[in-house]
């Protein structure tokens, strides 16, 4: 239903042709019957709903929005990391090859403090298999955000997250037994 035809239509019924409402009309629409009152009563509460929900939508939009674009930000800064350390890496190696006399130290795996963690680099949840030891899981993905025990005692669950936003979080885990690894969720957008 369009919001304005009733008015209009309320309008043509109380207005004569010289386009002035009459009195008797009026006194017609200040006293309707009970069931055009209640006809009225939801044409304008549909109104205000149609009304609360436009001026809700944009908002909640740009909330998702601004959060996909945080998202997208994190991963060009981590991506940009990722670049410089391999272009590092490069002109080492280029530089040994030329002068293969000048014995240099292997590059540390050890990661510069800004860095992201290293559970953020899909590269090493790639890694991880089943029946790998706690420890070669830590080695891996870094020291879990937090520790899970299962009620039964026998699986743990290393939880790794990342808060994006105030309703976003990023979050992975691998269940563990003592046999070593048992189950890998990668992590997703929650």
């Amino acid at each position: 239903m369009n919001p304005g035809s009733g008015g209009r239509a309320l309008l043509t019924r109380l207005t004569p042709l010289g386009g002035v409402p009459s009195t008797a009309a009026m006194h017609s629409f200040r006293k309707p019957a009970a069931a055009g009152a209640g006809r009225i009563a939801a044409q304008f509460a549909a109104v205000f709903a149609m009304a609360v929900a436009a001026m809700c939508a944009p908002s909640a939009a740009r909330a998702q929005v601004d959060l996909q674009v945080r998202v997208l930000e994190n991963e060009v800064m981590r991506l940009q990391r990722e670049l410089d350390a391999q272009s590092r890496r490069i002109d080492d190696l280029e530089r040994n090859a030329r002068n293969p006399s000048v014995a240099r130290p292997p590059v540390a795996a050890a990661r510069p403090e800004d860095s992201s963690p290293a559970w953020l680099v899909s590269g090493n949840w790639d890694r991880i298999r089943t029946g790998m030891k706690e420890l070669d899981v830590i080695a891996l993905l870094g020291r879990p955000t937090s520790v899970r025990t299962e009620q039964n005692g026998k699986v743990r669950a290393l939880l790794y997250a990342l808060e994006l936003g105030p309703t976003a979080v990023l979050a992975g885990n691998v269940q563990m037994s003592d046999a070593g690894v048992v189950e890998i969720n990668r992590p997703v957008l929650r």
